[in-house]
């Protein structure tokens, strides 16, 4: 996959969502030069970094992939018609996204459990 593609769709989502760098760098944790490097391909974007991205932007994992890849997810394989040369390491990716799910639900019970707590306070 040519990078320069990435580095563009990463620029796009980031505009489109009217985002500076500086606010996309604080939302991923990450200082703007750092946000910057990435947009510019100077770094290699990374697949920690998409979960990141999408909570930033508040956009599904799958739309971001489908956004930086250019791909296509039909029935879970990847239509490359438009782009020949494209790798995702299924397995990675599963990591990635296993990890963030973990992370939601982590949350949704603390949220569940403050909830409970003034509803018990409220009685």
């Amino acid at each position: 996959m040519n990078p320069t593609f990435i580095n563009e769709a990463l620029r796009k989502l980031r505009i489109e969502s009217d985002f500076t760098q500086e606010n996309m760098g604080d939302m991923m944790k990450m200082e703007q030069s750092s946000y910057s490097r990435l947009e510019n391909g100077k770094t290699k974007l990374k697949m920690e970094h998409i979960p990141k991205i999408a909570k930033a932007i508040n956009k599904s994992l799958e739309e971001i992939i489908i956004r930086l890849s250019g791909c296509t997810f039909i029935n879970s394989t990847i239509d490359t018609s438009t782009n020949q040369n494209i790798v995702i390491n299924d397995a990675e990716m599963l990591k990635i996204l296993l990890k963030e799910k973990d992370k939601q639900l982590l949350e949704k019970d603390r949220l569940v459990a403050l909830l409970e707590k003034l509803l018990k306070n409220k009685k």
